[in-house]
């Protein structure tokens, strides 16, 4: 695989994003990286590659919930399924010094019928390592994927989080909304 094909989706995506709309005006009072020319030398914004299962990407998702014993050859065919899907944008912030995924958000858009046929995206696996949470990455992250959901067309963006992230969320413009339930086939 050659390493332009190697990418989930095509990086020049995320150089095309308009970065100017969070550098207006930023009301969280965090730590924040507004966009990627802000971020440390030694950290890169890109989207999720095959081989990133070397660079810990599957131990950074433990940190948010019960991922399971996924073996590199697994996680190259769900990569495969992803990229053939086109539907999940998987961005990662990378630690190049390191070789270590630190970060990581997920836009998964699904196309329906309603408002004119514009698709529906949800902001999935958000996490950011231990150790370099509380500088802003999170921010750029979230803002990442509020841009890609602007980018394709999103006429809104959900996403299902604890109770004591709600107010994380809630500096970036989500509102409680309806009520989600759900049925788990196992755990």
């Amino acid at each position: 695989m050659m390493a332009s094909e190697s990418y989930l989706f095509d990086p020049s995506v995320l150089t095309s994003l308009n970065w100017s709309l969070f550098r207006q005006n930023d009301s969280t009072g965090m730590a924040t990286i507004q966009d990627p020319s802000m971020l440390a030398p030694n950290l890169r914004l890109r989207p999720l590659k095959s081989d990133d299962h070397r660079r810990s990407y599957v131990q950074l998702l433990s940190q948010l919930t019960i991922v399971g014993d996924i073996s590199e050859s697994q996680y190259v065919e769900q990569f495969k399924r992803m990229k053939e899907s086109g539907l999940h944008l998987v961005v990662v912030i990378e630690d190049d010094s390191k070789q270590l995924i630190v970060g990581t958000i997920t836009l998964v858009i699904g196309y329906k019928f309603l408002y004119g046929t514009a698709p529906q995206g949800w902001l999935e696996n958000a996490v950011v390592l231990k150790d370099y949470r509380h500088h802003g990455l999170g921010t750029l992250l979230v803002n990442t994927v509020k841009l890609l959901s602007i980018k394709y067309n999103v006429y809104r963006l959900l996403l299902n989080c604890r109770d004591d992230l709600i107010s994380f969320y809630t500096m970036f413009g989500f509102k409680m909304e309806d009520n989600m339930m759900a049925v788990r086939f196992w755990e």
